[in-house]
C-alpha cells in the first residue's frame, strides 16, 4: 500500500482498495498503521537510514521496516514480540535472505526505545512528516503555531447527509456501530465521527441517506444548496465522484445538472453516487474536458477545482512530502485554464469556485487575477457564513482554515456574472 502512493495514488483510494473485507480489528490496525507511517515518512526514513543502508534493500523489505519503526514508536496497545514476528513472517516469504537483516534491525530498535535512545536531535520537519518546503509554504496561512497543529492533528471522519430528514438515522445506525457519532455545529448537514468507518459498511450509506465527507464539503454543499440558478441548471466543470453534485440535486428538486468529468474512472464513480442517492435521472454525464465543452449559458456553475490539496493533508499525509513547487505551478495552470472557461462561457449565473488548498495563489488570487477578462462583470457575493469562526473574509471569497479534526482547510469564492 505504501509502495502504491510512493507511485503517485491517493492514500485513502489505496485502503479503501485494499481492506475490504478485513474483520473490524485487523481493519483497524491496518488502516492505523498505514496512516502513522505516511504522516511522518521522512522521520521514519531517516531513522531507517541511521541503522542500515536502505537503498541497497528491495522496496518490499524496505517498507516492511519502515511499517515496523513506525509501529514501534508509535502504536501504544500492542505487543512488539507480535509486531516483529509478521513482519519478519512477511519478509520471508518475498525475500527469505533478508529476513534475519529485517529481525536483527527492529529488536536493536526495541532494545534503543527502552534505553531513551530514539528521536532525539531531528529536525521539525521530520517530526512533522513534511518536506521542508511544504511546511514552510503553510506558514503564511496559519501562522506557526496552527500550521504545527494542523499537521500534528490527527483527523477523524465526518458524513455528509442527504438531507435533515436522514440525520437521525444515520446517527442512530452510527451509534450502534460504536462510531460515537454527534451532529456537527457548524453545519446541519455533518454529523461527526469519533471512529474511521469503511462507507459500504453502513447500510444508510447504501440506500443514499448518507456520504463519508468532510464538512468542508457540506459547507460547499450548502453554499451551493442557497444560490438560484437561471433554468434550473446546474453545471459541474469538475465532478469527480458527485459527492457534491449528488447531495445538491437531493436537496434541490427544482434542479436538472450537466456533468463533465475528464477521467473515466471517476466518471463510473459519479455515476454510481447519482444511482446510489437516487438522482442519475437528473444528471446528465459527460466524459470530456470542461475547458473544451460547450457550455450552457445560463446556469449555476461549479468549479470544483483540481489543486494542490494542501488543506487535506491531515487526512492526506502523502502531501506533505509529495508536494513541491512544480506541483503548486501545475495546478495553477490548470485552475486559470478552467475558470477563465468558466467566466466566458457564463453570461448569466452564479458561478461557485472551491479548492481545498490553503495557498492563496490557488484562491484568493486565483480568482482576483481572473476578474479583468474581457466582457464579463462578476460581483462577488457576500454570503454571511455560519463558520465564520474558522473562516478569513478576501476580497473575492472565504479561505477556511483547518483547525478541527472534521475540516479540510478549503477556499470558496460565489461570484454572480452578467455580461455588459
Amino acid at each position: 500500500m505504501i509502495g502504491e502512493v510512493r507511485e503517485g495514488a491517493f492514500s485513502s483510494e489505496v485502503l479503501r482498495r485494499s481492506v475490504e473485507g478485513l474483520p473490524e480489528g485487523e481493519l483497524r490496525l491496518v488502516s492505523t498503521l498505514f496512516y502513522l507511517c505516511l504522516r511522518r515518512l521522512p522521520l521514519w526514513e531517516e531513522l531507517l537510514s541511521s541503522r542500515v543502508d536502505a537503498s541497497r534493500l528491495p522496496p518490499f523489505a524496505r517498507e516492511l521496516l519502515l511499517v515496523g519503526l513506525c509501529g514501534l514508536l508509535e502504536l501504544r496497545r500492542f505487543s512488539r514480540a507480535s509486531l516483529v514476528n509478521a513482519l519478519v513472517e512477511a519478509c520471508k516469504g518475498r525475500y527469505p535472505g533478508l529476513a534475519s537483516l529485517v529481525n536483527a534491525v527492529l529488536r536493536s530498535f526495541c532494545r534503543d526505545l527502552d534505553r531513551g535512545l530514539v528521536v532525539s536531535g531531528l529536525e521539525a520537519h521530520g517530526r512533522l512528516g513534511s518536506s521542508p518546503w511544504f511546511f514552510e509554504r503553510l506558514l503564511g496561512p496559519l501562522g506557526e503555531r496552527g500550521r504545527r497543529s494542523f499537521l500534528s492533528m490527527r483527523p477523524l471522519p465526518s458524513l455528509l447527509l442527504r438531507d435533515g430528514s436522514s440525520g437521525e438515522e444515520v446517527l442512530s445506525e452510527a451509534r450502534s456501530g460504536g462510531l460515537r457519532p454527534f451532529p456537527s455545529p457548524l453545519s446541519p448537514l455533518s454529523v461527526r465521527l469519533c471512529r474511521g468507518v469503511i462507507p459500504s459498511r453502513l447500510s444508510s450509506f447504501a440506500r443514499g441517506l448518507c456520504s463519508q465527507a468532510s464538512e468542508s464539503t457540506a459547507l460547499v454543499v450548502e453554499v451551493l444548496s442557497s444560490l438560484p440558478s437561471p433554468g434550473g441548471l446546474l453545471v459541474d466543470l469538475c465532478a469527480g465522484r458527485g459527492v457534491k453534485l449528488s447531495h445538491l440535486l437531493a436537496l434541490r428538486p427544482d434542479l436538472r445538472a450537466l456533468a463533465l468529468e475528464i477521467s473515466p474512472a471517476r466518471a463510473r464513480a459519479l455515476a454510481g453516487n447519482l444511482r446510489r442517492m437516487g438522482v442519475r435521472g437528473r444528471a446528465e454525464v459527460e466524459v470530456r474536458d470542461s475547458t473544451r465543452a460547450e457550455l450552457p449559458p445560463r446556469g449555476l456553475f461549479l468549479l470544483d477545482a483540481p489543486c494542490t490539496g494542501s488543506g487535506t493533508a491531515h487526512r492526506h499525509p502523502e502531501i506533505r512530502w509529495r508536494l513541491g513547487p512544480g506541483g503548486l505551478e501545475g495546478a495553477l495552470e490548470i485552475q486559470r485554464r478552467l475558470l477563465r472557461r468558466a467566466l466566458e462561457g457564463l453570461e448569466e449565473g452564479y458561478l461557485v469556485y472551491s479548492v481545498c488548498s490553503l495557498f492563496p495563489e490557488e484562491g484568493e488570487e486565483m480568482v482576483s487575477s481572473s476578474m479583468g477578462l474581457e466582457g464579463v462583470r462578476a460581483v462577488s457575493v457576500d454570503l454571511p457564513p455560519a463558520w465564520s469562526r474558522f473562516a478569513r473574509r478576501g476580497r473575492w471569497g472565504f479561505q477556511v482554515l483547518p483547525l478541527l479534526p472534521w475540516l479540510d482547510g478549503f477556499y470558496v469564492s460565489v461570484l454572480e456574472v452578467r455580461r455588459r
